[in-house]
Formats: structure tokens, C-alpha cells, sequence
């Protein structure tokens, strides 16, 4: 009696061991989680290319320089903006110094000068490349020498 009560408690014991490995609960249900992005963005403005040089030749009336291939560069805006220009600086060359540098930018919707009030940029935007010439100014026939010149244009969304 001894013995079958030690084999069924051995029995007990081994199927309680034996069970407590593979119970296991059931999975749960499915959880979503929604994320959101967002931005506001305002109006801006990017130049695109590489500004090409402009190209500048004695004038009809030999007095001062002229363009004869405007410079060049892509502005693209995607809102309203004000396009200006700045008058043309001079920089250091061998040429003689020269006055009256006006420069003229245009483009498909208006045209300006250094002196005038900049070309406006719609809501719809712009995405062109704008030209850029300009004049100078000599006391008479301009002297043999290098010139050369800096002109600032600026993009200013609105």
C-alpha cells in the first residue's frame, strides 16, 4: 500500500510538472495605432542653375559698355515673391572706373531696374530663368582695359 500510494503521488506529482509548461493564454486582439504628418509651409523662393556670365561690348555711341549677352539664372518661387536687382559694383580691374551702371533684370511677367520697384510675383508663382543686363558709363570712348562687374538680384518671397 506504501508502494502504490508513493507511485501515485510520483504519478501526480510528474503530470502536474508535466502540464505547467504548456498552458498558455490565448492571444490578444489586434491593437492599431493611427500617426499623422503634416506641414505648413510658406512662400519660397530657390535659385535653380548656375548663374551664366554676361557678356558686355563698347556701346553705339562710344561712349561707355553695353550687354550684348545678358546673364542668367533660374528662380523658381512657389508663391508670391518681389523680384529686384541692384545696381551693378564695379570691381577692381585694369579698366577705367566707370558711372551711371544701371541694370535691368527681366523676365516673363515684368521688368526692372536697380532704380525701379522690382517685378512681383503672383500667387501662382514662378519657375524661369530671369536675365540680367546692364550699362556703364565711360567720359568718352571707353580706355583699353578689363572690366568687370557684380550684380546682386534678389528673390523675396511675400
Amino acid at each position: 500500500m506504501l508502494r502504490r500510494s508513493l507511485l501515485v503521488s510520483a504519478v501526480l506529482l510528474a503530470g502536474s510538472f508535466g502540464f505547467v509548461g504548456s498552458a498558455k493564454a490565448a492571444p490578444g486582439p489586434s491593437v492599431d495605432a493611427t500617426v499623422q504628418f503634416g506641414v505648413s509651409l510658406g512662400n519660397t523662393c530657390v535659385w535653380g542653375t548656375t548663374p551664366t556670365v554676361g557678356v558686355l561690348a563698347v556701346n553705339g555711341a562710344d561712349d561707355g559698355l553695353e550687354t550684348t549677352t545678358p546673364a542668367s539664372v533660374n528662380i523658381n518661387c512657389n508663391g508670391s515673391a518681389l523680384l529686384t536687382v541692384a545696381a551693378p559694383t564695379q570691381l577692381p580691374g585694369t579698366g577705367e572706373t566707370t558711372t551711371n551702371n544701371i541694370a535691368t533684370l527681366t523676365t516673363s511677367i515684368g521688368t526692372t531696374t536697380d532704380t525701379g520697384t522690382g517685378v512681383s510675383v503672383t500667387s501662382t508663382g514662378i519657375n524661369e530663368d530671369v536675365t540680367v543686363s546692364m550699362t556703364a558709363d565711360t567720359v568718352a570712348s571707353p580706355q583699353v582695359g578689363s572690366y568687370s562687374y557684380e550684380v546682386v538680384v534678389t528673390a523675396a518671397p511675400l
